[in-house]
């Protein structure tokens, strides 16, 4: 069951029409709210605004203000995540969620990965409000500030 307290968000720059996390979302069985975040230095926030439900637009020049890369090249500083990753927590919080998943604009699909001799194995997730739920209860439970899931 999808949480009230929980949305996905969908991290994404300059890839308007492409961005194909969403549907895979639904397709592994997620039912919650999506909200697209992207910064205010994109020009294609209003096809964003055209395509997609929710979407959040952050100014990239304030969490550029406020966070510190350890990166000293200006131009690759500009193009990294982590003012979105940091703006997606303000947008959660500012539209009243909890919990959420932060997520990037090019997933095509979820899977449980392990391991059979050397053999790897995958099977697809068709159920992520129950896989999304756990994760919620284990950072409850353990006290924990984050819990992930690994990126194949």
């Amino acid at each position: 069951m999808s949480r009230s307290d929980f949305a996905a968000f969908i991290l994404t720059h300059g890839r308007a029409g492409r961005v194909t996390t969403e549907r895979a979302l639904r397709k592994h069985g997620y039912t919650g709210d999506v909200v697209y975040l992207i910064d205010d230095e994109d020009d294609q926030g209003d096809e964003y605004r055209r395509l997609y439900g929710t979407v959040r637009t952050f100014s990239k020049q304030e969490y550029v203000d406020r966070c510190d890369t350890m990166c000293p090249s200006s131009d690759i500083r500009r193009g990294v995540i982590l003012y979105a990753r940091n703006a997606a927590i303000d947008a959660a919080r500012d539209m009243g969620y909890r919990y959420l998943i932060e997520l990037d604009d090019d997933y095509n699909r979820f899977e449980h990965r392990y391991v059979v001799g050397k053999t790897a194995k995958t099977v697809p997730i068709d159920d992520l409000d129950t896989v999304f739920d756990a994760m919620v209860e284990f950072l409850d439970r353990a006290g924990a500030s984050t819990v992930a899931m690994a990126q194949g």
